[in-house]
């Protein structure tokens, strides 16, 4: 039994508080124009995060927007971390493509991806975070 069970932490009309909405305006990720090329990678197995949820923002800004260029890969099999790790040929060559000036292509461009070695090679997710233990002291005199 929790210590917190059969308390609400919220009011029930919360998500009509104007300060909500306007958070969440903010950070919905899906059917806003976007300003220049969009690269997006996700993992089918990512425990963090939904694909399909990813998927359909993806194809519902893309729909509303078919002159956006957007490149969509979902990669099979993996998860948060271990997608961006599977690909990291593909994000680096789209990141050099940019700063060399090439143009992006407008519409969707969507393609589902195996990883080049075994899934048990990527490490999942992380377990832990490192954090400093004490203040870090920055010093131009060494």
């Amino acid at each position: 039994m929790s210590i917190v069970e059969g308390y609400q932490f919220t009011k029930p009309t919360w998500p009509q508080n104007p300060f909500v909405l306007k958070y969440q305006d903010i950070v919905r990720n899906r059917g806003k124009a976007i300003s220049g090329p969009l690269l997006v990678i996700h993992g089918e197995a990512d425990p963090v995060l939904d694909i399909k949820l990813t998927t359909a923002a993806v194809e519902q800004t893309a729909s509303l927007f078919p002159n956006a260029s957007i490149e969509y890969h979902s990669v099979s099999g993996t998860s948060h971390n271990a997608a961006m790790n599977s690909c990291q040929w593909i994000w680096m060559d789209w990141i050099t493509d940019r700063f060399q000036g090439v143009p992006a292509a407008a519409g969707l461009d969507s393609e589902e991806l195996t990883t080049p070695i075994s899934k048990s090679a990527y490490q999942n997710e992380r377990n832990w975070w490192v954090a400093p233990a004490t203040g870090v002291v920055y010093s131009l005199n060494g």
